[in-house]
């Protein structure tokens, strides 16, 4: 993704966009019947609500800006961001390569 975007760094934004579809299709499957379940408890599923999604955007909004940061900064000549991002996210695979192997 990140390779792209430095190609061509007006498009980043559209590139973050499709980050989201990996979010959101397990969000689906297990976030519906939850909610629904959580709807029958009363204030008791409404509690639980609350605390799921708080600590949801604990860990989402960091994440979030950090990708929009990078995109931004790729879209205004800075690509500083993006490449360290590309070697932690390089670094990363090659630990888990070495696991597996």
């Amino acid at each position: 993704m990140l390779r792209n975007t430095e190609k061509f760094p007006i498009l980043s934004l559209f590139v973050f966009g499709t980050l989201w579809i990996w979010f959101f299709l397990p969000a689906l499957l297990f976030g519906i019947p939850l909610t629904l379940l959580l709807e029958n408890l009363g204030i008791f599923g409404k509690a639980i609500q609350f605390v799921l999604g708080f600590g949801g955007m604990v860990f989402l909004v960091p994440w979030f800006f950090r990708w929009y940061f990078i995109c931004l900064g790729l879209m205004f000549g800075g690509g500083t961001l993006a490449q360290a991002k590309e070697k932690e996210i390089s670094s990363r695979l090659q630990r888990l390569q070495s696991l597996l192997n």
